[in-house]
């Protein structure tokens, strides 16, 4: 909204309200026109003259290929393609970066080379959905069994795991005899189950470290440039629940670089139907009840803890998280279009005791 003058705004500190120290307008360059796309809204207004005028925006587009599907990564990659051939306006920079292999575009205004790199964006996974075999354990579960996070999700694998016992007797390779015999069907089952999930947790978290160091570099890339900084994060999610070190790293830097991270959910809106994943082949002749319940309750915990990490980023850096919907298009335009008119206001902070 363009032309509120000084005295439309109020300041509030700890409920007082604050003289304001300084005030000033700006504008950016009208970008071009993003044709009929159905969340952009046709302007009848002009904004107002510029008070200042922005300096150059440098955007970075971080597609994070570690740990998203290559089919939730076509849709990023369309709906990227779209934003720079209609949104990027004449002053902004862009780049293209990638979880697994850094700076694959550097800051440029070159729209063809930006849509190259785009298009060449690829899944690169580092760790598996869930451990392969009878016996089925998610990272989302295995990270839920290691920090001893609800006791619903060990009920599950104990559950598969028995299941798994009763259709194939396990015979102890040193000795022949069934391992029932030697040790009691619990403790067996305990010990698959615990060391499974330990392997698949450690290589989801592996996955999650490098994907927050990716990230800071990015961080630190975006902001040694000299303008504007902005990240948009593209990512189908990731976990990162005990890694909450790292992520006040990454936002400390950020904050001190002037970045600002937005985060783009590239599944978008999405229901998974009832059991397993309609392409995975189970080798369990009945999906036991608890292992079938944990399934069926824990999908949207699941979601949520997966997008924990990147709302974090956004919410921490003055950034936005765009979820829950398919448009992805949308999404870039939201996250990466400049605000026609933005207002800056300072104020002098009263009574406080310095450190």
């Amino acid at each position: 909204v363009a032309g509120l003058p000084r005295e439309d705004f109020r300041v509030l500190d700890n409920g007082e309200p604050r003289p304001l120290a300084s005030f000033q307008v700006e504008s950016a360059p009208t970008p071009p026109a993003p044709g009929n796309h159905p969340g952009a809204a046709p302007s009848n207004t002009t904004p107002a003259p510029a008070v200042a005028n922005r300096p150059p925006r440098y955007l970075a587009l971080y597609f994070d290929d570690v740990n998203t599907d290559n089919k939730a990564l076509q849709q990023a990659r369309n709906a990227a393609l779209r934003f720079v051939q209609e949104a990027l306006g004449p002053a902004d920079r862009a780049a293209v970066l990638t979880g697994s292999g850094g700076v694959s575009q550097e800051f440029t205004a070159d729209h063809a080379r930006l849509q190259a790199a785009i298009a060449a964006v690829r899944a690169h996974p580092r760790a598996e959905a869930h451990s392969p075999g009878c016996l089925r354990i998610t990272a989302y579960q295995a990270y839920l069994i290691v920090n001893h996070l609800d006791p619903s999700d060990l009920a599950a694998a104990m559950a598969n795991q028995t299941q798994c016992d009763q259709q194939v007797g396990i015979v102890d390779d040193y000795t022949g005899k069934p391992v029932s015999s030697i040790i009691p069907a619990a403790d067996a089952a305990s010990m698959t189950v615990s060391g499974t999930a330990e392997a698949v947790w450690g290589q989801a978290r592996s996955a999650s470290i490098a994907t927050l160091q990716s990230l800071q570099d990015a961080v630190d890339y975006t902001g040694r440039q000299p303008g504007e900084r902005e990240l948009i994060l593209a990512s189908g999610g990731f976990l990162a629940g005990t890694l909450e070190g790292a992520q006040d790293e990454i936002i400390q830097m950020a904050l001190h670089r002037q970045v600002t991270i937005n985060s783009l959910e590239a599944r978008g809106l999405y229901t998974e139907g009832p059991g397993l994943p309609i392409d995975e082949v189970s080798e369990l002749e009945q999906i036991p009840e608890a292992m079938y319940h944990f399934e069926e309750t824990s999908k949207l915990s699941q979601e949520f803890e997966e997008e924990s990490a990147m709302s974090n980023l956004a919410q921490s850096t003055g950034g936005l998280l765009f979820h829950n919907n398919n448009d992805l298009s949308l999404g870039f335009y939201r996250l990466g279009l400049t605000a026609s008119t933005t207002y800056e206001l300072s104020f002098a902070p009263q009574d406080l005791v310095h450190n």
